[in-house]
């Protein structure tokens, strides 16, 4: 997309915006997500923001929603996908879109396998740090640990899906994630700033899998298959909001806030409420939120990225590059 001073979508008052400027305090920084662990084990501060309660199907974008079923209690993938054309990578899968996009991020869920038991290839995936249907992590639970693609944590970057996780020797894996057809709680961390991932599965203290890569610094979530059947229940995702792929350090709350940058590079995430946000000087990239947001990107060459309101995105003096969403 070609650089534009000045953009905008579909106008949200600057009145009620600058309302809001006068009525709440400015953020200037969010806590700090990914610090280094002593192992391998993901074991880093994610951040407090908060996402649960998404079974609902609005809350989804499947490849093919055909093949998917919300009950409003289970997430469930009815049909197996078939192959998709490009890099070799699981056929289908949902991407969560209620909520921001995450950087260091805990996911817990509990998830069943519905291929029967007897089929060895029977797997679920949870899908973090999706960017783009050939851009993704995804931890592969499986009951079978003896071929490369199952059981394992991988990295698809353009290119058939890589092998990370730090447990496969060249012919075995971690001990197969699931074996029979019960519920199984399932933990997945990734430290963004480290790149440290770790999996962990019914409450264990020690790591399933692990595996260390900074590819993708944030992305969103989702659940799938590589080419099985499966469901997911009681997903909450907690962490650190991203933003156009890189994890924010300014971040917002739900409600109406002022979001102030700094005179560097900063990356700012508005969550929810009508925000007015300030880039301040620096090469800024910012995400609007929920809300009727105004997005003064000022100095700087900026990327502002829109939301789901009525959003402002004004560029400064730089080379900006303006995202209506």
């Amino acid at each position: 997309m070609s650089p534009t001073p000045l953009a905008f979508r579909r106008l949200a008052p600057v009145s009620f915006a600058l309302a809001v400027a006068l009525a709440v305090p400015a953020i200037t920084a969010a806590p700090a997500a990914g610090q280094p662990a002593d192992s391998a084990a993901a074991d880093c501060a994610v951040g407090s923001t908060v996402v649960r309660n998404v079974a609902g199907r609005a809350n989804w974008a499947p490849l093919t929603p055909s093949k998917w079923r919300f009950t409003g209690s289970e997430v469930v993938l009815a049909e197996a996908g078939v192959p998709p054309t490009g890099p070799r990578r699981p056929f289908e899968y949902a991407v969560l879109t209620h909520g921001p996009e995450f950087g260091s991020v805990q996911i817990d869920a509990e998830v069943r396998l519905d291929t029967p038991v007897p089929i060895s290839n029977r797997d679920v995936i949870i899908v973090f740090g999706y960017q783009s249907p050939t851009r993704f992590y995804y931890a592969h639970l499986s009951s079978d640990n003896t071929i490369y693609p199952h059981n394992g944590i991988f990295v698809v970057d353009d290119a058939d899906r890589l092998r990370i996780d730090d447990q496969w020797n060249g012919s075995v894996g971690a001990p197969p994630a699931i074996t029979d057809a019960r519920y199984h709680r399932v933990r997945v961390r990734h430290c963004s700033g480290t790149g440290e991932i770790a999996v962990y599965v019914d409450g264990a203290s020690t790591p399933l899998m692990t595996a260390t890569d900074t590819t993708f610094q944030a992305g969103r979530v989702g659940f799938g298959s590589f080419d099985n059947v499966g469901r997911m229940r009681g997903l909450t995702v907690t962490g650190t909001p991203g933003c156009a792929g890189a994890e924010a350090t300014v971040v917002g709350t739900r409600r109406a806030d002022l979001l102030a940058g700094t005179r560097g590079p900063d990356v700012i995430a508005a969550l929810g409420g009508g925000d007015l946000v300030l880039a301040g000087a620096g090469d800024d990239v910012v995400c609007a939120g929920d809300g009727d947001d105004l997005v003064l990107g000022q100095q700087g060459d900026d990327t502002l990225v829109g939301g789901g309101g009525r959003d402002l995105l004004l560029g400064g003096p730089g080379a900006n590059t303006v995202l209506p969403d």
